[in-house]
């Protein structure tokens, strides 16, 4: 014989369903549902609670009571937020970034400053060709003599070095005239001197851009070299003053001299 249980589960009961939100109150909004009531009575009952001991708390609170998180805590943005202060370990590594930065900036500082004079020092000859030197060891004072006779012949000869060539060119009073024609090696050296004269010209033009690039981009790393140092005074102890240039637009920081002990 089976029992009464069995045939209870076996007769098809009709699943339990919370009714829907009438049609004529669908502009209130979906209809409250027992777990959301539960949920909400729970939250409910979970504030009440909190706020009944907090009110304990306040009626049993010392007016002479103190701790630390009374200045080591703040409300911003309606968020509570414990400010953290540095250690020392955490101020001596922050301060040896601080060099390590300014360290950086001086040494590429420097490197800008030699470019820059290097450049300088190499523009003074740079339009000019180069000339080749030769040197003569000579061991009295006759060869000294002969070396430079040598020389002035040489340069005499340069100077005279054109031939008179007569043309048949006659002008108004029928008189002939005689021109000098320039021989054909001096054609030929004053052409490679011109070449010479307009690839110097163009360098000269590319190293006087380069000159002027490291002098700015030096200038630019003394800006921020001045800044990392003005920043990191800023941030030791001491009584200051700040000072603004309106000429210049910059600002400046002045420290009050203090008594040593």
């Amino acid at each position: 014989m089976s029992s009464a249980a069995s045939w209870r589960n076996a007769i098809p009961r009709r699943m339990y369903r919370e009714r829907r939100q009438l049609k004529s109150r669908e502009h209130l909004g979906l209809l409250e549902k027992k777990r959301d009531y539960k949920r909400r009575a729970k939250d409910y009952q979970h504030k009440t609670n909190v706020i009944k001991k907090l009110a304990e708390k306040a009626l049993q609170r010392n007016p002479d009571e103190f701790y630390h998180k009374m200045i080591n805590a703040q409300v911003k943005d309606g968020e509570h937020q414990v400010i953290m202060k540095d250690n020392k370990e955490q101020i001596k590594r922050r301060k040896l970034d601080e060099n390590k930065d300014i360290s950086l900036v001086n040494l590429k500082r420097m490197v800008e400053k030699n470019k820059s004079e290097k450049i300088q020092n190499n523009l003074h000859m740079i339009d000019f060709p180069k000339q080749n030197q030769h040197i003569f060891f000579v061991s009295d004072l006759n060869e000294i003599k002969q070396k430079q006779s040598d020389y002035t012949m040489k340069q005499n000869e340069a100077d005279n070095d054109f031939e008179d060539d007569e043309d048949d060119n006659i002008n108004d009073d029928g008189e002939e005239i005689k021109q000098q024609k320039p021989k054909q090696k001096y054609l030929g050296e004053k052409q490679k001197y011109i070449e010479q004269l307009q690839r110097n010209q163009s360098q000269n033009k590319n190293q006087y851009k380069k000159l002027a690039d490291a002098l700015t981009k030096e200038q630019q790393l003394n800006r921020v070299q001045e800044a990392l140092i003005l920043d990191k005074h800023i941030k030791d102890k001491g009584k200051k003053r700040k000072i603004e240039d309106k000429e210049t637009g910059r600002t400046s920081f002045k420290w009050f001299s203090e008594r040593k002990r």
